[in-house]
């Protein structure tokens, strides 16, 4: 006969042993739900089984049966609640642990009352069937890991079938219920407990190792399928990684860095081209700047190859601080966009050439007009009819309109040919052109210091607003620039007090040939800003002024403090 209580120790010592590496995979480890559920079921069956053992003989037995009964429950409902969170994502409601316990115990306490044991065993092992039915309908259904989800389900189905055996035994031999008893049953079912409880740790833990397994062989796998589509995008984008210890200026490179800049194998070949460019000793000196705090930056390089050619490569760098300013590193990517830069030579030297052509044809077109002019005021000064004078008078004034026309868009013939730049609105009005345009006008600016990325001629932009003014406004006294901010864009409002534009007229006003004048100003305004992505919109309510937003997108702005500002 095994000895029930050297059983019920050897339980206690196991699960105690189990529940060392328990809480340490628990504190060092990163686990899944359910697993602090889990260990603290394991260390519920220690309180019970410690019950069985050291409270027997010190309080009366349907006492000490109700403490472990409770304490073996808890324990199975903790496991529960562990695999419902494992597999199902969700917990058990808490309903349960705060009523439904308690009033399990009370009834207990109740049956207590009797002096047969029979109601309180039938009321615990009831529970626990219960309780462990669900944990076997769980790990049927689990959607992953079926294989150590079922045989896990199998002890468990192992372990009711004991509990049964043993109401059935109780009943017919109602001495079988005594809290510690050397019969067969008894013994085969403590030690039953001793291998259940290792096992169900053991696969219990296996589940939490499968699925991590399952999840590193995905990371795994997307991180090759990351790395293949990171070499397509760079040996197909022509680019090139490198890597930098800013405090010794070594690089590590990729193979795709070697094809990029045609140097051979040694790093020293790459970084004899590389430091051979001006701008790559200013990137080197602006990413040692980030060395504290970090940061990104983008500028470009050009270097001279072996066949005399010249290179155009954009970098974009991101500089990673260490714990001391010695690691610092910057990691970057280097692209050629050597066909970009030729294709904006040639179109540039396109352009300049088909201003060339239209700068002699409008000049040949001005002498024409002009003769066109002078001719007609010729024919004036000659007595006519009404009839011919009105001819005559017509053709004046339409010579002398193409005249205007052509000298105004002459203005213009640069439109696109320079490469934008960032200006400052309140420099541009600040021009003494502008101030002697606006006469005795207040004019009131923000703080100098805002920048926005437009083309050259953003000025004229600024100029035919203000031109505008003064000749359409009316009683015009006043003309401000202010600046506001609208989900991250910068919007710059050019406002007066005149007459304003009517509800119906602030979109047609943009139309080419719309206006009182050339009807190109606004239009070719609006051309200009389109150039960078810039947009004008006239918003003023009439009667009180005209008012232009300018709005600049994110990016495309900076702030005295490099920062956004947000509505």
């Amino acid at each position: 006969m095994i000895d029930t209580d050297t059983v019920i120790l050897c339980t206690i010592v196991v699960e105690v042993f189990l529940a060392i590496p328990l809480v340490a995979y628990w504190k060092t480890q990163s686990t899944y739900p359910g697993f602090s559920a889990s260990f603290l079921s394991l260390l519920t069956m220690v309180a019970g089984q410690a019950a069985a053992l050291f409270l027997d003989g010190v309080l009366p037995e349907r006492d000490v049966m109700i403490v472990n009964g409770f304490c073996i429950l808890l324990a199975v409902l903790l496991l529960l609640d562990g695999l419902t969170q494992f597999f199902r994502k969700s917990r058990l409601s808490r309903e349960i642990y705060l009523a439904g316990l308690p009033a399990l115990a009370a009834v207990a306490l109740l049956l207590a009352m009797t002096e047969s044991l029979l109601p309180i065993n039938l009321l615990f092992s009831g529970a626990f069937i219960l309780i462990v039915s669900q944990s076997i309908t769980v790990l049927l259904t689990a959607p992953e890991q079926r294989t150590l989800a079922r045989l896990l389900a199998c002890i468990y189905a192992l372990l009711i079938l004991l509990i049964v055996l043993r109401l059935i035994s109780g009943i017919i031999d109602p001495v079988a219920f005594a809290l510690i008893n050397d019969t067969p049953l008894q013994s085969i079912g403590r030690l039953f407990v001793l291998v259940t409880t290792f096992s169900a740790t053991f696969l219990f833990l296996l589940l939490h190792f499968q699925r991590m397994s399952t999840e590193l062989v995905a990371a795994k796998r997307a991180a090759e399928d990351l790395a293949d589509r990171y070499a397509l995008a760079v040996s197909s984008g022509d680019a090139g990684i490198w890597d930098m210890d800013l405090a010794t200026g070594v690089i590590a490179r990729d193979a795709s860095l070697d094809r990029l800049v045609g140097a051979g194998p040694e790093l020293e070949d790459i970084l004899q081209r590389l430091a051979g460019s001006g701008e790559f000793s200013r990137l080197q000196e602006t990413a040692g700047r980030y060395q504290r705090d970090g940061g990104d930056l983008t500028t470009e390089l050009s270097v001279r190859r072996d066949d005399g050619s010249l290179q155009h490569l954009r970098a974009h760098v991101r500089v990673i601080p260490g714990k001391e300013r010695a690691d610092a590193r910057a990691i970057g990517l280097l692209y050629d966009i050597t066909p970009l830069r030729k294709a904006e030579a040639a179109l540039k030297t396109a352009h300049e050439k088909l201003n060339l052509l239209t700068g002699i044809t409008r000049h040949d077109i001005l002498n024409q007009a002009m003769v066109v002019t002078a001719y007609g005021d010729m024919l004036l000064e000659r007595p006519h009819d009404a009839g011919e004078e009105r001819m005559i008078r017509a053709i004046v004034e339409s010579g002398e309109r193409i005249t205007h026309l052509i000298r105004f868009t002459g203005q213009y013939q640069n439109l696109g040919l320079q490469e934008p730049d960032w200006i400052d609105p309140v420099a541009v009005m600040s021009d003494p052109s502008l101030q002697s345009l606006l006469g005795k006008r207040t004019l009131r600016l923000p703080a100098p210091g805002t920048l926005i990325y437009a083309d050259g001629m953003f000025e004229k932009v600024l100029y035919n607003l203000v031109e505008n003014s003064c000749r359409y406004g009316g009683e015009v006294t006043a003309v401000s620039l202010s600046y506001s901010f609208d989900t991250g864009s910068l919007i710059i409002a050019y406002e007066d007090d005149g007459v304003g534009i009517p509800d119906g007229e602030k979109e047609a006003i943009f139309r080419r040939g719309v206006g009182k004048n050339s009807g190109l100003g606004l239009f070719l305004s609006r051309e200009i800003l389109a150039i960078t992505g810039l947009s004008i919109r006239e918003c003023g309510t009439p009667g009180e002024g005209a008012r232009f937003a300018i709005t600049v997108p994110p990016g495309l702005f900076r702030t005295p403090n490099g920062e956004i500002e947000r509505s």
